[in-house]
């Protein structure tokens, strides 16, 4: 049994066939939303809650790779009891964690939804995001807490989100949302209105995908990914590999004939299989082939008549860990991490500096950058363990030392991010909640992208630096804009390396954070566009080679 207090979480690490406990006693009255959350898309798991008693109250029931909540009343001083069990899938970790919000205090607040519009005619086109605009209005007395507009499917399942806003009485907002589906027929759509994840308004809309508007019932999507010999594990150079691709119907007639294609980190198809009139579940295997070692990310997609249905990602390593110099060695292992320092080549460049800096930082060792002894037996302990950058990542954020300040030093190398070379190395710390968002932002901009997102200024250790004003508190970072062909280093906004388009793709990640409260940059296209980036107008060729993200 392990013990939890009101508004708290914990991860652990569960195997097949078992269940976990958890104690959890409530400081007042009110509702309580008890989650839980698998971190591997194949671990089957579900949650139970019980009383005092061990009668049981409620239960998950979304089943593997889902997040899942229960909601209940709870009493103060009552003690409740969350299961964790084991259904089907291998070892695997997961959070559960439980918040409780007042239910007998009254808001004076009354949020609808007031209007649903789409630009585009039916029937959409399959595949393609639709864009909803939904119009909130608060025909309540005050203003409103924070709100979220979540959009479900015909499973209950989320289908998009707007950021959280906030709504005085008599106001409106707008909130957009951006929903594809790869089946045809009319999908039935359920818009809510959430606040502290209750509904506290909801409509249905019913809407038609697919030219014509006829339905097919089948829903064809890819559910696991695994080889075919798991022991030949990292997979030997030059020699195909098995990779077992397990399709699903979901629907409840044949699907017409689709094929499976694999493809790699450059889009390039390395290998296609087809199969006719499946439903239930069907394995195909697809043959897998690198000569270059280290990580490899691959891409399973489902093409029906020329279309996407579904996709998946994956990534697997090539390359046995014992060949190679001591750079390759290490550069195995850093990919094996999750650090994306590109391929194992045998040169110890500068994303392998900022690599082993990072993991120095997370254990505790000197943060030199230089493949030592020690840096290289440490890196093979990670390795043999199987250990995560995500999940150290996650561990360092949580637990690293806050300076007098009360800010906390970004890791050199992250998911999704590195930071600058140079002239920067003492002034790359930030308040606590901004380092969050700063990481929950790249590592979202690594699951579109491999490019890496580079991050330079950010405040001292006192939170001042040096006749820099506006890098005062730790709530302010440079990012430097990013360049057509993915490579490290500066850009501007004049030169013809710049990409404004996958600029803009990083900037509306991080306009989705409501913490952020401005970007100061020096591209009139993209300040025209979004409200929240400014021009610099005191020194505005300071801003054409870098954001200033302001929280």
């Amino acid at each position: 049994m392990r013990p939890l207090t009101d508004n708290v979480s914990a991860r652990a690490t569960i195997s097949p066939g078992l269940s976990q406990w958890y104690e959890i006693q409530f400081v007042k009255s009110g509702n309580a939303n008890f989650y839980i959350k698998p971190d591997e898309s194949d671990l089957d798991i579900d949650l139970e809650v019980y009383n005092e008693d061990y009668n049981k109250l409620g239960s998950s029931s979304k089943g593997a790779g889902k997040y899942d909540l229960v909601n209940l009343p709870v009493a103060k001083g009552k003690k409740y009891y969350m299961k964790v069990i084991h259904y089907a899938g291998p070892s695997g970790s997961y959070e559960v964690k439980c918040k409780r919000y007042d239910d007998t205090t009254t808001e004076n607040y009354d949020l609808v939804i007031e209007d649903i519009t789409v630009e585009q005619s039916e029937p959409f086109d399959i595949g393609e995001y639709i864009e909803f605009n939904i119009k909130v209005r608060n025909n309540g007395e005050s203003e409103s807490p924070k709100y979220k507009v979540v959009a479900y499917d015909e499973n209950g399942d989320e289908v998009d989100h707007d950021r959280e806003g906030e709504l005085d009485s008599g106001n409106r907002n707008a909130a957009h949302l951006a929903i594809k589906y790869y089946n045809k027929g009319s999908h039935k759509i359920k818009f809510t209105i959430e606040v502290d994840g209750e509904s506290v308004y909801r409509e249905y809309r019913t809407y038609t995908w697919g030219t014509g508007g006829t339905t097919e019932d089948y829903d064809l999507v890819i559910n696991s990914i695994e080889p075919d010999d798991p022991e030949r594990y990292p997979f030997p150079l030059g020699k195909g590999v098995l990779i077992k691709v397990t399709v699903q119907n979901k629907g409840t007639q044949k699907s017409p004939e689709y094929s499976v294609v694999m493809y790699d980190k450059n889009n390039k198809k390395l290998y296609t299989e087809l199969e006719k009139d499946t439903i239930g579940k069907e394995s195909l295997c697809l043959v897998a082939n690198f000569d270059e070692a280290g990580n490899h990310r691959l891409k399973f997609v489902i093409m029906v008549d020329g279309k996407c249905v579904d996709e998946k990602y994956k990534t697997f390593t090539w390359g046995n860990e014992e060949e190679g110099t001591d750079i390759e060695k290490a550069q195995k292992y850093l990919l094996r991490i999750g650090y994306a320092i590109g391929t194992v080549d045998g040169s110890w460049g500068p994303k392998c500096i900022k690599a082993a800096q990072s993991f120095q930082q997370i254990k505790g060792i000197s943060k030199t950058g230089k493949l030592d002894s020690t840096l290289l037996r440490e890196l093979k302990k990670s390795y043999d363990s199987n250990e995560r950058l995500e999940t150290l990542q996650e561990e360092y954020y949580e637990s690293t030392t806050r300076s007098s300040a009360g800010l906390v030093r970004m890791l050199e190398f992250g998911i999704g991010y590195i930071t600058s070379f140079g002239d920067h190395n003492d002034i790359k710390w930030l308040t606590p909640e901004v380092a969050e968002s700063i990481v929950t932002a790249c590592k979202e901009w690594s699951e579109q992208s491999t490019t890496l997102i580079q991050l330079s200024e950010m405040s001292a250790e006192g939170g001042t630096t040096s006749g820099h004003i506006s890098h005062q508190k730790g709530i302010d970072i440079d990012i430097r804009p990013l360049k057509k062909d993915d490579s490290l280093g500066g850009t501007n906004v004049d030169y013809s390396n710049y990409s404004r388009e996958k600029t803009e793709n990083f900037i509306k990640i991080l306009l989705s954070d409501s913490n952020v409260d401005s970007i100061f940059f020096e591209d009139s296209v993209l300040y025209n566009k979004y409200t929240k980036v400014r021009p610099y107008k005191k020194a505005p060729e300071l801003h054409k080679h870098h954001l200033h993200v302001h929280f």
